[in-house]
Order: C-alpha cells, then structure tokens, then sequence
C-alpha cells in the first residue's frame, strides 16, 4: 500500500490511563517538503571470540530513536500554547519563563494510505522565520517515546 501525501496531522491528550488519545485535533496547514520522518539506527555490540574473525553474535545495547518534525505555516494562540507553552492575555500570547515538558499523542494521516498514530511524543518547537519564502514558520519536532500504558505499542500503523 503506498502511503502519499499529507492530510492532516494532529495532537491528541494522551489517555489518563496512559494510552493512545481517543480524539486528534486537526493542527495548522504543513509547509510543502518540510515532513520528516528521522529514524537513528539501533546501536548494537559485535560479541567476538579469538578463534574466528566474523563476531559470533550481535546484541542491540540501544533501541534507535524516530523523531517527526514538519514546520506549520499558519497556527493561532492554542497551538503556541499546546507546542510551546505560555499563556494568552488579551489577545497576545506570552511565552513561558521556562521551557515546557509537552507530551501529546500524535497522527499523522496521509491523502491515500493508512495512518500514522504515535501514542505518546516529546513536543518541542520554535517559532523562525525563512527568509527565501519569506514566511513565519512554527518547526515543531516530535520524539516518539515508550506509552505509559502496558501492552500499549509505541507506534501504529492504521486506524
């Protein structure tokens, strides 16, 4: 199945009981080319022995990380908020004397194919500018991490 496209992707509260969130609200409009998906390798260990030159075996010592980051062209103060923190006072919204711990439930649904659905992310993001497009842009980056709920994977493919 080819998966092609952005339709949309969106933040959910993550479960009380730990869990995948049980309803996504849809984010603002993706910046064309800005998706990625960004996999690290898992770090393994050779176990040699002295009478052969080929290890004999091959563990995993750390599981690779994913992080998922695009850069949204249009949001409003309830996405600063959810991604970055901070208040809103008439009107204006106001950033954070400290940089917030932000975890939500990620889904990503593409225009054909099966969704991408992280139960629980790392949040972060920042607000720059690109200066060839001319246009304010919030990066935003997420870590996939291990769902607080037994037995809940930490990725799924499809609704």
């Amino acid at each position: 199945m080819l998966c092609t496209g952005i339709f949309e992707i969106g933040f959910g509260t993550i479960a009380s009981d730990g869990g995948v969130a049980p309803t996504f609200a849809r984010l603002g409009r993706t910046r064309e080319g800005t998706l990625a998906f960004n996999a690290s390798d898992d770090q393994t260990q050779d176990i040699n022995v002295e009478e052969q030159d080929d290890p004999i075996m091959q563990t995993v010592t750390t599981k690779g990380t994913l992080d998922i980051s695009w850069s949204m062209v249009d949001w409003d103060d309830t996405i600063l908020t959810s991604v970055l923190g901070g208040t809103v006072v008439n009107n204006q919204w106001q950033a954070p004397d400290q940089s917030p711990d932000v975890e939500k439930s990620l889904r990503v649904k593409p225009k054909s194919g099966k969704p991408f659905i992280y139960p629980r992310v790392k949040v972060t993001g920042k607000v720059n500018y690109d200066s060839t497009g001319k246009i304010f842009q919030l990066d935003i980056t997420c870590r996939k991490l291990k769902p607080e709920k037994a037995g809940t994977p930490s990725f799924m493919w499809g609704e």
